[in-house]
């Protein structure tokens, strides 16, 4: 499998490194904790846990422009490096980036919309995913009124089709991570190739990585025993069939495989031009640049 490219590697971000300057005290937890910025409501009281915690490192990432003090920010938490994103990315590069940076061998990904007590990854859950080898574990949701989000996503094969079941079960496989909150074996996420930064749909990028380790044979699995609850609104999953969608459909449903080998046959072009909504240069285009992809 380490023949897949590195998708995040084919582009250089730019970003400020705040390197902590202090240890996590007693860390147990081989885990490094990887907080997505979006609301300075919360940022300041989710590291103040997350410090609590046994994790052997932290990292807290997001955009330029935030017009918090990261200087002060940076005092308050020694035990935390803090990577500042100079360009526009999406939010699977914050979690590519990270991944770079990060000395472990596996990322918690947070977000401090979330409510993060002073044990959000138990040593015992942590080692059975260890155990198990699988991809990514994926935690039970739910929202700022009290009510589980449905985090168990199934796929579904019928007629040809490809399709996508969303189901309330509260542990089990799953082919999607609920806005991107999981424990990831690194070394299987990089071989997979991190999130692909030209998907700029949150949605369909989160998609494109979790169907692509199902087809390479890896598993994720929602875990009834880890729990996290949101502080504020839910977010609302855009699912349009857009652009993003289309290189989606064309990295990971339109590959064939014969002879051992995967890939997109000339043939499907016409197919693929007539059910896109692109001109015919466009589609041809979308359709190369996926082949390319796949070969």
């Amino acid at each position: 499998m380490n023949t897949i490219p590195l998708i995040f590697n084919e582009r250089k971000v730019k970003r400020t490194v705040i390197a902590r300057n202090d240890r996590p005290h007693n860390p147990e937890i081989p885990v490094c904790a990887v907080l997505l910025n979006e609301s300075r409501n919360f940022r300041d009281t989710v590291l103040e846990n997350l410090v609590k915690n046994t994790f052997s490192s932290i990292i807290s990432i997001g955009m330029a422009g935030d017009d918090y003090n990261i200087d002060h920010t940076a005092r308050l938490f020694p035990q935390v490096t803090f990577i500042i994103v100079q360009d526009e990315v999406t939010r699977g590069e914050l979690i590519n980036i990270a991944a770079e940076e990060a000395a472990e061998d596996y990322l918690l990904v947070l977000r401090d919309t979330l409510k993060v007590n002073a044990q959000v990854l138990s040593k015992g859950l942590f080692e059975r995913f260890e155990n198990e080898k699988i991809f990514c574990a994926a935690p039970r949701l739910v929202n700022n009124n009290g009510q589980s989000v449905p985090v168990n996503y199934r796929p579904l094969i019928e007629n040809k089709r490809f399709s996508i079941d969303i189901d309330s079960a509260k542990s089990g496989k799953t082919i999607y991570t609920f806005d991107n909150i999981a424990l990831y074996a690194k070394e299987k996420f990089m071989l997979l190739g991190g999130f692909d930064y030209t998907i700029t749909s949150p949605y369909w990028q989160t998609l494109d990585l979790c169907v692509r380790s199902w087809l390479w044979g890896e598993t994720t699995r929602v875990y009834g025993s880890f729990q996290l609850y949101y502080e504020s609104e839910t977010p609302k999953e855009d699912t349009t069939a857009n652009a993003a969608y289309i290189r989606f459909f064309l990295k990971n449903i339109a590959p064939v495989m014969r002879n051992n080998a995967v890939y997109i046959p000339i043939s499907k072009f016409f197919d693929f031009m007539n059910r896109s909504p692109f001109s015919w240069l466009e589609a041809k285009k979308y359709f190369a640049d996926g082949r390319g992809w796949v070969a």
